[in-house]
């Protein structure tokens, strides 16, 4: 019980107040310079890299669940007045000057509004320009987030998946023999990144379905790295199968701590044809992860495997070339 107060009291008294920072690079080279909330940072580091609270246990799952519905409630309240998306979008380290996004900032009711914003077409880095680049046969990312890939899910697990227990049957992957000597691709999405996710390649939906979840870990390199935490097999989680001209793309859409909603578009089931770069639906309330899965041989651009084996992401944009099928 002790351990239990002194957490709550650190928590307590770094709340909002100050931030740690690192960084990340972009393939070009640039550095971006990331901050995390103190608060974030405690609850990280006694949690996943501690190990205070246990082990997958009722507290923790308790605990991760209050959070996400205070974070639904506090994140659809009504903003007050237009400086408050900017004071978030200071906070969360989201553009707000010069403006980027599709909507005027006084049109955006909610920080959950605000998070699933679209970007303007003139926007340098709007998805449509980085999937323009591309041919037939490029494999591009599906959002902007962090990459990290590995040429098998062995690799990846010797690299960057600690937890033991992790498999791909329990992903909920269809014939998941067939994915397991292929590669795996991780894209980690922070509370900054532009939150919609885009077709990475043309190809039919063939499979598309929902996975359920009591609670959702966080999926920060520190509990993937963890050997309790299995968030790929148990958080909630949406899997999505590709048909493509070279062989089966799987995607696999992953919620995390603070995001209880993982939406699509309409038009996106069984059946339906996807175009590259088609925008398919948003994560709400937080960051979140897309993992891709082939069963096929994906050619990954070389900087982006050496990155990963030194246990490094990258930073990518959204409609970024990746690879080749």
């Amino acid at each position: 019980m002790i351990k239990y107060i002194i957490l709550l009291i650190l928590l307590k008294v770094s709340y909002d107040i100050s931030y740690t920072k690192s960084t990340i690079k972009y393939r070009n080279g640039d550095i971006l310079v990331k901050k995390q909330s103190i608060t974030t940072s405690i609850l990280i580091y006694f949690i996943y890299i501690k190990n205070m609270l246990g082990t997958n246990n009722f507290l923790i799952n308790n605990l991760v669940q209050l959070n996400t519905t205070y974070a639904r409630k506090k994140w659809t309240t009504e903003f007050k007045a237009p400086h408050e998306l900017h004071k978030f979008g200071k906070q969360m380290q989201i553009q707000t000057e010069p403006w980027i996004w599709q909507k005027s900032y006084n049109n955006y009711t909610c920080v959950n509004d605000f998070f699933i914003r679209k970007y303007n077409k003139t926007s340098d880095i709007h998805p449509k320009k980085f999937f323009k680049k591309g041919s037939k046969y490029t494999l591009h990312s599906p959002a902007e987030s962090k990459i990290i890939a590995f040429n098998s899910i062995n690799e990846s697990k010797q690299f960057w998946i600690k937890n033991n227990k992790f498999t791909l049957k329990k992903t909920g992957l269809p014939n998941y023999q067939d994915y397991l000597n292929h590669p795996i691709i991780i894209f980690r999405l922070e509370m900054y990144d532009y939150h919609r996710y885009h077709a990475p390649v043309s190809g039919k939906i063939i499979f598309f379905e929902r996975i359920g979840a009591n609670s959702s870990h966080s999926v920060q390199p520190a509990a993937l790295h963890n050997k309790w935490f299995n968030v790929f097999n148990t958080n909630k989680r949406v899997i999505m199968i590709l048909e493509t001209r070279k062989g089966l793309i799987a995607l696999m859409f992953v919620g995390a701590v603070q995001v209880d909603s993982i939406t699509f578009n309409k038009n996106i089931r069984v059946g339906h044809r996807l175009t590259k770069g088609k925008d398919m639906g948003t994560f709400q309330f937080g960051g979140s992860t897309v993992v891709l899965f082939s069963n096929f041989n994906i050619k990954i651009d070389a900087d982006i495997i050496e990155n990963s084996k030194k246990k490094q992401e990258y930073q990518v944009n959204c409609g970024e070339m990746i690879g080749c099928l």
